[in-house]
């Protein structure tokens, strides 16, 4: 089954609705960005998350002491780095890590051997991660390990993206709203009920 991970939340509301639909996993961007929270605000946001579902902090380059922070929060089960971080940083997460990577080239998903011993799941997203705008999935083909996919993933592109790439998560963030930080149910409902759906007739040529 394909893991859902809504990303870029700022309304509780927003955060009760993804959870509504089937998300599995919920990000909250904590570094430098126009959807970012802070860990005060999270504190209300994160408030009575049901137990299966992760909570994500997405973080570019942090240094040592917001690290620990996020962890000693409570908030999160997972961090995600989404900035220059070396694969000795990422191996040290306090938390589960992922390694968000921007693809612009067949050279970029080249870099995730670099993180193969940081026991760290891959992101591919677009270079300029929010954008709305999908990279050439072409530079992922003949990727072997399992994968999270982002970068312009919306209810217009997904059931493609699946049949293409076969992920094993998908990140829905700018493509599922109706406005900057807030999340539009009928986008949203729609881009889920789709990555269910292909899980199914997937499962029908097993």
């Amino acid at each position: 089954m394909t893991q859902i991970k809504v990303c870029g939340l700022t309304r509780r509301q927003d955060v009760e609705m993804a959870i509504e639909v089937g998300a599995d996993a919920l990000g909250f961007i904590l570094a430098e960005s126009k959807r970012r929270v802070t860990l005060d605000q999270i504190r209300e946001l994160a408030r009575d998350i049901p137990p299966f579902v992760m909570t994500v902090a997405v973080v570019a380059d942090p240094k040592e002491e917001e690290l620990k922070a996020i962890a000693e929060s409570g908030f999160f089960s997972c961090i995600q780095f989404h900035g220059d971080e070396s694969p000795e940083v990422v191996a040290s997460s306090p938390l589960k890590a992922i390694k968000a990577l921007g693809v612009e080239s067949k050279e970029d998903t080249a870099r995730a051997a670099l993180y193969e011993e940081a026991s760290c799941w891959i992101l591919f997203d677009s270079k300029r991660g929010g954008s709305g705008r999908p990279f050439d999935w072409s530079f992922l083909k003949g990727f072997e390990r399992p994968f999270i996919l982002a970068g312009g993933l919306g209810p217009e592109n997904i059931t493609e993206a699946m049949k293409e790439l076969s992920p094993a998560a998908v990140d829905f963030n700018s493509r599922v709203e109706s406005s900057l930080g807030v999340k539009d149910r009928k986008a949203l409902a729609s881009a889920v009920e789709k990555v269910r759906t292909y899980d199914l007739t997937k499962e029908e040529f097993l």
